[in-house]
């Protein structure tokens, strides 16, 4: 459990700096939102409230920790860790942090192995998410957004990606931006093959690669790019088991993913509605 927490809160603080953007902004000229948690006949009830309306991303980044990403609003609460009376949640933490001109508080839920949550959402200020037995592995997270303020995740040819190309990475040894014709690639190159989790995402508009089973080994966590559509790539280590690469779009953009050897290759071009790309 102690190992357990430390790399929770490490992958948080670094999850959170990987995606800061510079400058500070002031929770008066955003909507706010307040999070608690009720805990009743064993299931617990994370209550996710604004006084505006928001917009939402879920992530899984490891096997217990499940993370939503609010945008467009500031935190109402102070940034603090709460333990939650029960044996399915052990505990969740709010962070803020900027991704581009939007205000993100992020929510992070500690849960027990194999447990699922579910989401359901009431108008486009609440959130609720349930956590109770019958919500286990079998039955996946849901969520409902309303018609006014739709998930943030906006999947291409469907919402993410998982590809085994071989048995692990191990380590991340460098990131290469080219152009190639009328394509941008970025090329991922690892010490052996790589095991990768895509997912696109909007506002602003990003891909973003989780490659478990790895670490990086580069010094480098922030290429710049004058090739479009790609306009910065960075990297960071998401958790302790999980290396993160994103990739900033100044447009939205087909792309395709092809994994040979010790390399994932993402091509881009901006020809084409981006909607019926494919993701190998």
């Amino acid at each position: 459990m102690r190992i357990m927490w430390r790399a929770w809160g490490l992958g948080a603080l670094i999850a959170a700096g990987l995606i800061l953007s510079n400058g500070t902004l002031s929770a008066a000229d955003w909507p706010v939102v307040h999070v608690s948690a009720v805990v009743k006949d064993g299931t617990v009830r994370l209550e996710i409230e604004a006084n505006g309306p928001f917009e939402y991303a879920t992530s899984r980044p490891d096997a217990n920790l499940y993370a939503v990403d609010l945008s467009g609003v500031a935190a109402g609460d102070p940034a603090d860790t709460r333990l939650v009376a029960s044996d399915l949640v052990m505990r969740y933490r709010v962070i803020s942090y900027a991704a581009g001109s939007k205000p993100v508080v992020r929510v992070e839920i500690l849960l027990k192995n194999g447990v699922e949550p579910r989401l359901e959402r009431k108008g486009n200020q609440e959130l609720i998410l349930l956590v109770s037995r019958t919500t286990d592995a079998s039955s996946p997270a849901r969520s409902t957004p309303s018609p006014a303020a739709p998930a943030i995740v906006q999947p291409a040819a469907k919402s993410s990606d998982v590809t085994n190309v071989g048995a692990g990475a191990g380590a991340i040894r460098q990131v290469h931006l080219t152009q190639n014709g009328g394509t941008t690639e970025v090329s991922i190159v690892g010490s052996g093959p790589l095991t990768y989790h895509a997912l696109r995402l909007q506002s602003p508009d990003r891909l973003v690669l989780d490659f478990a089973g790895s670490h990086l080994s580069t010094s480098e966590n922030h290429i710049a790019s004058n090739l479009d559509p790609v306009r910065e790539i960075r990297l960071g280590q998401f958790t302790p088991e999980t290396s993160r690469v994103v990739i900033d779009l100044r447009e939205p953009a087909r792309y395709s993913i092809k994994g040979e050897g010790n390399t994932v290759t993402v091509s881009f071009t901006t020809n084409g509605d981006p909607r019926n790309q494919k993701a190998p």
